[in-house]
């Protein structure tokens, strides 16, 4: 995500991750972009779609990654919804 955001020209400061929880909720955790680690910011909690503003505290720079802006964007909170996205799919590796 953080390679790709790069290619196109950006460089986010900060990630927020949301993954699709199902049941009408989202986990979700916030990091500091770190060269090219990821440093946590915020952790990992559940939240309700309308209620991430509150469970993320955003401003410029970050950029949204995950599964849950797919499923659930047009629910998200207007500072959330403007930000950029790249949609991940969580994997099962061990």
């Amino acid at each position: 995500g953080l390679d790709a955001a790069r290619a196109a020209g950006a460089s986010p400061t900060h990630i927020g991750a949301l993954l699709d929880a199902r049941m009408d909720e989202i986990y979700v955790a916030g990091y500091v972009v770190d060269g090219d680690r990821l440093l946590p910011r915020q952790p990992p909690r559940l939240s309700r779609p309308e209620a991430l503003a509150h469970a993320l505290d955003v401003g410029p720079g970050w950029w949204l990654a995950g599964n849950a802006p797919a499923v659930y964007g047009e629910r998200f909170p207007a500072a959330l919804a403007a930000l950029p996205r790249h949609g991940t799919v969580p994997t099962a590796r061990a």
